[in-house]
């Protein structure tokens, strides 16, 4: 069983390894070329988590170095996602050197990510690296719980396929073969289904070991058939080193010897090959076991005797108990003594306590059929106080398999405690960030509403001032166009007065001339004429005037009023003064109309600015009368 637990363990810590493609230098070296170059940041981390790869360099300082320098980049990148990958990648490195405390910090800070943020396929790959942690420390109960986990989130078939590998070798650690055999039988049915014929040749010998232990000699024997075959084609003569020894080893079980001498000849043929020092003495010692039981005892001697040239180490006691019990087969005592006395001293030198049974067995009856009863009586109290070692070791053992399993519970429930305590952490958490969102959400829509307030506000304001704008614009149109028109009006009232100012000329000296020639004319008819010129003179005026105020009111509507308003008792001349002052009209132009002297309209206006109490000199009198 120890032996069978060696090759899981071993088997276990390279699981990822074997799962990958065939090692490549060519590819290592093309990526050491790549880090050599300047290449983006999210590239260099990947090339260095890459590279680190145990299919690559089994260095471990080196892979440490390669992942810190990924780790370091990441952070100060503040790339989560990579920081996370490079964490994980480094945990599975210490837990591969069977450091898994550091390996359970790194895959703490990895789930801070992952938890949150990660996939499926990440999170089953967290809860599987925190099974093989406690694998390692041997918590084997423990990592295939976190195990099972995987397995109820994980879709990826070669996760699961993975997933369902280990729950098999955790089962096996336990001894729970039955449960075993289940996971290993669903992980041989993934791998044909993904045809990853290396995995199922891993998965055939695991089972086949299995079913040795078992007794399932015809299931161990397809196992081991099947994988042998995968390893033919692959040349990988190690691994059927091992599969035909348990080949063999099962042929010798069910007494099918002539089967056995071959497998095991075919097996040593090829140990030889590779100069598998280890496992030469196991399978020569086979073959002198069954050469031996067949009678041929000089074969079975020479069998015996190469096995322990190659135990260089003399570690096979097994070996020295069968040549003896060669010799004693032979009745050559002295030599089975020998043989038994040499396998003894290794035996004790290795605590080899099963082997050392036998032999003090063995060669306390020979001492004692030589009647040398003294060193017969010695070799069976060793061998009767070695059955009790043997029992004590059970027994210890079964305490420790009691207390180990206590100490598993005792560990379940502290990580039950733990998981309970890291749930209410989450939904602490949760509730704080709901909380958090919420308070967020609350702060952005009152930012919305202020920003839909503020735009609203503008836009009312713009459209406001557009509006204004307008009516600005359009008073101004209007205004320029009332001013036009009463310029317009202004000037044709003054070109009309100028008009009726010339033609009162006209008329003025057609009265001169009438008059001048009444004085040739009777006296009656004289008395007549100055009449009419009399009634023209006087028709003349009053017209122009009344003319004239008449379409200056059309004009400058009210503005007569308020001048009456403002100054009551102001005159009719003075007020007509204001109007053609109002018109902008210059003292020459008003001398013309009203036929008085420019200097006669200048004393007008000066008394026109008194009465209108115009002190100040700056004032001009006719912006004056434009504002009333």
């Amino acid at each position: 069983m120890d032996k069978l637990k060696f090759y899981f363990i071993l088997l276990f810590c390279i699981i990822t390894t074997q799962l990958a493609t065939a090692q490549n230098n060519n590819i290592k070296d093309s990526l050491i070329n790549i880090l050599k170059q300047k290449t983006p940041d999210t590239t260099r981390i990947n090339t260095l988590i890459k590279v680190s790869d145990r299919q690559y360099t089994n260095d471990f300082n080196q892979r440490v170095f390669w992942l810190s320098e990924a780790l370091t980049l990441s952070k100060k990148k503040n790339l989560k996602e990579l920081q996370a990958k490079v964490n994980q990648t480094i945990a599975l490195v210490y837990i591969e050197d069977l450091d898994s405390l550091n390996g359970f910090k790194y895959l703490d800070d990895a789930n801070k990510y992952y938890s949150v943020e990660g996939d499926d396929y990440h999170r089953a790959k967290q809860l599987v690296y925190y099974g093989y942690s406690y694998a390692v420390l041997n918590y084997h109960s423990i990592g295939a719980e976190y195990y099972k986990q995987a397995l109820n989130i994980s879709t990826d078939k070669d996760q699961i396929l993975e997933i369902n590998y280990l729950l098999g070798s955790s089962y096996i650690y336990i001894g729970d073969y039955e449960k075993a055999v289940i996971y290993l039988l669903q992980a041989a049915s993934i791998a044909d289904e993904l045809n990853n014929n290396l995995m199922s040749t891993e998965i055939n010998m695991n089972l086949g070991a299995i079913y040795m232990q078992l007794k399932k000699y015809d299931e161990a024997l397809s196992c081991y058939t099947m994988a042998a075959e995968e390893k033919k084609n692959i040349d990988d003569k190690v691994a059927l080193v091992a599969i035909y020894y348990n080949i063999g080893t099962i042929f010798h079980l069910q007494n099918r010897n002539d089967e056995a001498t071959v497998v095991f000849k075919k097996d040593l043929e090829i140990a030889k090959q590779i100069n598998d020092k280890r496992t030469l003495p196991l399978i020569l010692g086979k073959l002198g076991n069954i050469v031996s039981k067949n009678g041929d005892f000089d074969l079975a001697a020479k069998y015996f005797k190469e096995a322990i040239s190659y135990d260089n180490n003399n570690r096979n006691s097994e070996i020295y108990l069968y040549l003896g019990n060669l010799y004693s087969n032979k009745k050559d005592n002295q030599n089975a003594i020998n043989s038994y006395l040499k396998g003894i001293e290794i035996a004790k030198n290795n605590n080899q306590l099963e082997t050392l049974k036998y032999l003090t067995e063995r060669i306390s009856i020979i001492y004692k059929e030589l009647k040398q009863f003294p060193k017969a009586y010695k070799y069976l109290s060793l061998h009767l106080a070695t059955k009790d070692s043997l029992l004590n070791e059970q027994i210890v053992s079964r305490i420790s398999d009691i207390q180990k399993e206590f100490e598993i519970e005792k560990q379940n429930n502290k990580i039950l405690v733990l998981q309970k305590d890291n749930e209410l952490q989450d939904l602490k958490l949760t509730r704080r960030k709901s909380l958090i969102i919420v308070l967020l959400m609350g702060l952005a829509l009152l930012l919305a509403l202020i920003i839909i307030s503020i735009q609203r506000y503008r836009y009312v304001k713009r459209v406001s001032r557009i509006e204004l704008n307008k009516t600005e614009q359009s008073y101004l149109i209007e205004k320029q166009i009332l001013e036009q028109q009463i310029m317009g009006k202004n000037h044709e009232l003054t070109n009309h007065i100028m008009h009726v100012t010339e033609k009162n000329e006209f008329i003025v000296q057609l009265t001169k001339k009438l008059q001048d020639l009444s004085k040739y004319l009777k006296k009656e008819n004289q008395k007549i004429l100055d009449d009419l010129i009399r009634e023209i003179q006087a028709n003349s005026k009053d017209n122009i005037w009344q003319e004239f105020d008449i379409r200056f009111d059309e004009i400058q509507k009210d503005f007569n009023d308020k001048l009456t308003m403002l100054f009551p008792d102001i005159s009719t001349a003075e007020r007509r003064l204001c109007a053609f002052l109002r018109m902008n009209m210059t003292s020459k132009e008003i001398s013309a109309v009203t036929h008085q002297s420019p200097g006669g309209i200048d004393t007008a206006r000066y008394r026109l600015r008194k009465k209108l109490n115009i002190t100040d000199p700056n004032v001009n009198i006719n912006t004056f009368l434009a504002e009333l």
